[in-house]
């Protein structure tokens, strides 16, 4: 018999088709696409080859094979090897074959005579089910003419139902007789699959046939084959790993797939990697059965409010979930709220989902965190002398709180208190105020101390989304802008009255022509400044003069170390300067991203590095030839230096 008629002389499903599911090693002849290939291992004098193949159906072509179907084992031994065998014992005495046994057989037990009947007593499967070991028969490598090998094989047929995921071993072996001595030496490679597995796997290969779904579909069920996450939020920075939660039906070929390789990939074996936000749909596959399971990746959250569950984040435990639509009496905050039933002097905190270690690296992008906080029916005792108030404070003297490092201390809310306020605390900030809980080891933030007094009933107190937030200012200029050296020189004067659509806040810089490069602090990272690239194009920044009578204010002056914001910028002022008819009118100054980056950055000619700079320069205050309309330093003398020139906020957009 040919071996071609036994495994690719196929054309059709009419006739015998026997799917080709699991490797041959290399000493085997190629038999399909499907196969794969490694070398064969020699165990003392053998080197065997082995594979496993479902047979579905056969016809009378098939010759000793007609009306056969089910698992078939093959094994290959090497010519040379029998020749060897052969020529020292005579043919006569040399026989070569195969057994298969079920899985409570260990391999490399002792294999006799005496044993034969035992190695082939298979509980799950009835002997009217099996196939007598067939006889060595020669075949041809395709392709290696010069190198034909000893085939033979064992063929396992209707095997019912109970029985299609239990595992076979089947194992080759030499049976030489000396006189009375009989030796057998086996292969150590045994081949252990059932049914169903081999199945899964020619399906995998691009076999189609029904048997393949029954053998597969009998052993896969709800219960075998489940995930139990379908929908998984997550971020960049939490270290846990994903998991479906897969229960896999032992031994079945899987095949998994993400169907946006951007957001997650995910290995042969389940195992989930994050690439980027988005969402990606996991699956796994065995036959014509798929599970999914969805992961959403996005920005790492404090505290996202979706339901019950949150509640259980805040301790004490007199925390309850409302909804948003449940929240549609109070203005300033669309978003689900955790309601705290304040009972008197109790500390609050927040259970931390995240490690300091996550912490430090979602500070390398993100610089502040917001939270979302209300007080509402703050309502007086009327028996009381003083008004009532509740107030949030530090925890004790030597413990600070989120309210504490808002507020710089304690801060009192009475009947006329804002309703919802946003809270900003520097990631800084934020990790020095995390704390370990002694009992448990679990790490959280002290949110406030509540200290109420005077009052007819106890307050509500809300709690809405806290989040990581990079910030787009580069300076959001207030009362600590100088003292945080967040512009070189200049005055605060809270918001200056000009014509023109900014009402923020400024620093008011003195005229003169003391050569001063007027610069801004670099508060981002290389990584952060990346970020924002990622999503603004431009950068701004407002300026003004005025007390100016005559002359021009020129800001952009050839001479400073470094280029200027402003020698890049576009206005409606084109050209930087401010003469008396562009005075008392805020312009805004627009830079592209690309270009910002490059004004606060260096790059390495020799490494390539680039580093971000401390600062970046503004401007060059140059005044010559002006001057003023008002002694605005009251020092009694009209100069240069009575002229303003005044910055406002700076920010992406």
């Amino acid at each position: 018999m040919k071996r071609k008629n036994l495994f690719i002389g196929l054309s059709s499903l009419s006739v015998a088709c026997l799917a080709s599911a699991f490797a041959f090693l290399s000493v085997a002849p190629a038999q399909a696409d499907t196969a794969e290939t490694q070398e064969p291992m020699q165990v003392e004098n053998v080197a065997m080859a082995n594979g496993a193949q479902v047979r579905l159906s056969s016809d009378s072509t098939q010759g000793a094979y007609a009306g056969m179907g089910g698992l078939r084992f093959v094994m290959y031994i090497d010519k040379d090897t029998y020749d060897t065998a052969v020529s020292t014992y005579g043919k006569e005495n040399v026989e070569v074959g195969m057994y298969y046994v079920g899985k409570n057989v260990k391999v490399g037990d002792t294999i006799d005579e005496t044993t034969n009947a035992e190695m082939q007593d298979i509980d799950t499967i009835p002997q009217s089910a099996r196939h007598a070991v067939m006889q060595a028969h020669t075949d041809t490598k395709a392709g290696v003419t010069e190198n034909p090998s000893y085939m033979f094989c064992v063929a396992q047929l209707e095997i019912p139902e109970n029985a299609y995921n239990t595992q076979l071993i089947a194992n080759g072996y030499i049976k030489t007789t000396v006189g009375e001595t009989v030796t057998y030496t086996w292969a150590t490679n045994p081949v252990t699959r059932s049914i169903a597995q081999v199945a899964s796997i020619a399906i995998t290969k691009g076999e189609t046939h029904a048997d393949l779904d029954k053998y597969i579909n009998e052993v896969v069920t709800e219960d075998t084959f489940a995930f139990a996450n379908t929908e998984i939020e997550t971020d960049m920075y939490k270290q846990a790993e994903l998991n479906v939660g897969a229960t896999l039906p032992a031994h079945l070929k899987v095949v998994w797939n993400s169907d946006n390789e951007e957001v997650a990939t995910v290995d042969e074996t389940g195992a989930i990697t994050k690439v980027g936000k988005g969402t990606a749909n996991i699956t796994a596959k065995i036959g014509n059965n798929v599970r999914t399971a969805k992961v959403t990746i996005g920005d790492p959250v404090v505290l996202n409010i979706d339901g019950e569950e949150d509640a259980a984040k805040i301790n004490p435990t007199n925390v309850s979930y409302l909804s948003a639509s449940d929240m549609s009496n109070m203005d300033g905050y669309n978003g689900n709220v955790l309601k705290i039933t304040e009972t008197g002097n109790w500390i609050y905190n927040l259970y931390s989902d995240y490690s300091v270690a996550e912490l430090e690296e979602i500070a390398k992008i993100y610089n502040t965190v917001t939270f979302k906080f209300a007080i509402d029916n703050v309502v007086d005792n009327p028996n009381n002398n003083s008004a009532g108030y509740c107030a949030l404070m530090a925890i004790d003297n030597s413990t600070a709180s989120v309210a504490s490092k808002y507020y710089g201390g304690t801060h009192s809310y009475t009947a006329d208190s804002t309703v919802w306020e946003e809270w900003s605390l520097s990631i800084v900030d934020y990790i020095s105020l995390i704390q370990t809980e002694a009992e448990t080891g679990k790490l959280y933030l002290p949110l406030f101390k509540i200290y109420c007094t005077g009052l007819s009933v106890r307050p509500d107190i809300y709690l809405g989304n806290i989040e990581f937030y990079l910030t787009p200012y580069i300076v959001k200029v207030d009362e600590n802008t100088r003292t945080n050296g967040d512009i070189s020189r200049g005055t605060y004067i809270g918001k200056a009255s000009f014509e023109g659509d900014y009402t923020g806040n400024a620093i008011r810089i003195p005229g003169g022509n003391a050569n001063n490069n007027d610069c801004a602090k670099i508060n981002y990272s290389l990584e952060q400044l990346n970020a924002l690239a990622d999503k603004y194009d431009s950068v701004s920044m407002w300026l003004a003069v005025d007390n100016l009578a005559s002359g021009t204010v020129i800001l952009n002056k050839a001479w400073g170390n470094g280029t200027k914001f402003i020698t890049k910028a576009t206005s409606a002022n084109a050209d930087g300067n401010f003469g008396v008819d562009e005075c008392n009118t805020w312009y805004k100054f627009t830079v592209s991203v690309e270009d910002f980056i490059s004004i606060c950055t260096t790059t390495d000619e020799t490494t390539g590095q680039t580093t971000v700079n401390d600062n970046f320069y503004l401007f060059i205050v140059y005044t010559s030839g002006t001057t003023p309309t008002a002694d605005y330093n009251k020092d009694g003398k009209l100069d240069q230096a009575d002229i303003g020139i005044y910055v406002g906020d700076i920010y992406f957009e």
